[in-house]
């Protein structure tokens, strides 16, 4: 607990293990840290793990690469991971592909997410939280919500200029929050 930290140089940055804990155990407080607008790569499937509540991790745009069905799983209800975007790109394949937020902790996505390349690269949002997009974002594959035979993902609220692609969205379980 205590002041929020930021990295005012704005330096990209690698996110290449899991951050096993964020936070304090028995905090309440508002802890943040604010690694700037730097843009930030993830090569493979990557987990965030906060402890306590109230917490938020703050993070420039994030380019998922380099292999297919990846996911950003964000665990500690309460806590909030916040993206100023989200480019899905296969680089391996060079086909489209469909990236995962997961967890139990909420995410917001405030930038724009894009394909980041010229397939129709699409997002399954299976988290327990609430996940927001409020970008204007120009991804043009599928939206799904939840999954087939398992329990309900918790909400995904467009907030702002936040839309969804134009391709099917589909709903298993959870809310789609179009307000």
């Amino acid at each position: 607990s205590g002041a929020p930290i930021t990295n005012a140089g704005n330096n990209a940055v690698t996110w290449a293990n899991t951050f096993t804990t964020f936070g304090t155990v028995a905090s309440t407080a508002n802890n943040s840290l604010d690694l700037g607008t730097g843009p930030v790569s993830i090569n493979s499937s990557r987990t965030l793990n906060f402890a306590g509540n109230g917490t938020t991790l703050t993070m420039g745009a994030v380019s998922l690469s380099n292999t297919t069905g990846r996911a950003i799983t964000v665990n500690g209800a309460g806590n909030t991971l916040v993206m100023r975007g989200l480019a899905i790109v296969d680089a391996l394949s060079l086909s489209a592909t469909e990236d995962t937020l997961a967890g139990t902790a909420n995410i917001s996505i405030t930038g724009v997410i894009s394909n980041g390349n010229s397939f129709a690269n699409g997002i399954i949002v299976t988290s327990t939280g609430t996940t927001t997009f409020s970008g204007n974002n120009t991804y043009t594959g599928t939206t799904v919500i939840g999954a087939t035979g398992a329990a309900d993902a918790g909400t995904l609220k467009l907030s702002g200029a936040g839309k969804i692609s134009n391709a099917a969205t589909t709903v298993f379980g959870g809310v789609l929050d179009l307000n």
